[in-house]
C-alpha cells in the first residue's frame, strides 16, 4: 500500500524572516551599492575624458606657433571686419549678420571694436566661421588688398600683403576649407602684378629698392663685440655671447633664444650645436644635425666660445 505524501509546511505570520529571505536582502543591498561604485566610477572616467578633450584640443592647435596664429587672427579679423563694414551681406550667414548688426546699434553705430572683439572670439574658437568661405571670390578679397595703403596712398611693401594672403589660407584651414584652384590661380596672378605695381612705383617716387633690415656688416659686428666686451656689465656679457653665437650660427634670433647649454657638445676643435626646432622645423625632426662653432684665436673679442666661457 502507497505511503501518504506528507505535507507541506504552512507558513505562521508570527515567524522571523527565514535566511533566506535575508540572503536576498543582502543581496539586493549589494547590488545597489555596486551600481553606486560604478556610477562613481563612471563620473570619473567621464572627468578624466574632459581633460584629454581639453589637452588633445590645445595639442591641435601646436601647428603653428601661437604668435604667428595670433597674427593671421588679427589680419583675418580686419579683412572680415572690412566686409561687414563695406556691406557684402552675402558673405555672411544671416544670424551672424544680424548679432552683429545688433552690436552696432547698441553702441549706437559705434560699436566697432565690439565686432572686431567678437570676430577674434570666433576665430580663436574655430566652431562657427563669421563668413560663408563658399561664398567668397578673390576679386572681393583682392578688392580689399587694394584699400590697404599708407595715408599718403603708396603702397607697403610685397610682404605686407604677402602676410595678407597667408592669413586667408589659414583661415579656410582653420575651418577645414579647401581653396578652389581657380580662385588660388586668380590670386595668384594678381599678385604677380602688385609686386610689379609695387616696383613702379618704388622707381618713380625714388625709393630705396631692398625692404626690411639692413645687413650687418662684418666691421660693424667687429665694432657691437668690442664695445659689449669691454663694459663687463652682466647684461652686456650676455649680449655679446647672444651675439657671437647668432652670428656663427647664422640662425634667427629666436631659434638662438631658445639654445641651452645641453644643446651644445665640444667634439675635437669645435663646438656642435643642435636646434631642438627652427623656423622650417617647427617639429625638429631635423634636431640631430648639428651646427659646427670654431673659437676664433686671432680675434677673441668676436670669439664665439670665449665668449660663451664669460657667460
Amino acid at each position: 500500500m502507497a505511503k501518504k505524501k506528507a505535507a507541506a509546511p504552512q507558513p505562521d505570520d508570527n515567524q522571523e524572516p527565514t535566511i533566506q529571505g535575508d540572503a536576498d536582502l543582502d543581496h539586493l543591498f549589494n547590488f545597489l551599492a555596486d551600481e553606486e561604485e560604478d556610477e562613481e566610477e563612471l563620473l570619473m572616467k567621464q572627468e578624466l575624458l574632459v581633460g584629454f578633450e581639453a589637452e588633445a584640443a590645445n595639442v591641435e592647435l601646436n601647428d603653428i606657433n601661437p604668435e604667428v596664429r595670433g597674427q593671421y587672427n588679427s589680419a583675418n579679423a580686419s579683412f572680415i571686419l572690412w566686409l561687414f563694414d563695406h556691406g557684402f551681406k552675402d558673405n555672411f550667414d544671416p544670424v551672424i549678420w544680424n548679432k552683429f548688426q545688433r552690436i552696432m546699434r547698441k553702441r549706437h553705430g559705434s560699436g566697432v571694436e565690439d565686432v572686431r572683439e567678437e570676430i577674434r572670439e570666433m576665430l580663436i574658437k574655430r566652431e562657427t566661421c563669421p563668413i560663408l568661405l563658399d561664398k567668397l571670390n578673390y576679386y572681393t578679397f583682392f578688392t580689399y588688398i587694394m584699400s590697404i595703403k599708407r595715408d599718403d596712398g603708396t603702397f607697403y611693401s610685397h610682404s605686407c600683403y604677402e602676410g595678407k594672403k597667408t592669413s586667408l589660407s589659414y583661415l579656410f584651414k582653420s575651418f577645414e576649407k579647401v581653396q578652389d584652384e581657380k580662385f588660388k590661380m586668380k590670386l595668384s596672378r594678381a599678385y604677380k602684378s602688385l609686386r610689379k605695381s609695387i616696383k613702379r612705383e618704388e622707381t618713380k617716387l625714388g625709393k630705396k629698392q631692398s625692404s626690411g633690415k639692413d645687413i650687418m656688416t662684418f666691421q660693424y659686428y667687429k665694432f657691437m663685440c668690442r664695445k659689449l666686451l669691454s663694459s663687463g656689465d652682466p647684461e652686456d656679457i650676455f649680449g655679446l655671447c647672444f651675439l657671437t653665437l647668432q652670428w656663427n650660427l647664422m640662425s634667427r634670433s629666436e631659434s638662438t633664444e631658445n639654445l641651452s647649454i645641453n644643446n651644445m657638445r665640444w667634439e675635437e676643435d669645435h663646438m656642435k650645436v643642435f636646434f631642438p626646432k627652427h623656423k622650417s622645423d617647427q617639429a625638429g625632426l631635423t634636431s640631430s644635425e648639428p651646427r659646427h662653432v670654431y673659437s676664433n684665436a686671432l680675434d677673441p673679442s668676436i670669439c664665439p666660445v670665449r665668449a660663451l666661457g664669460a657667460y
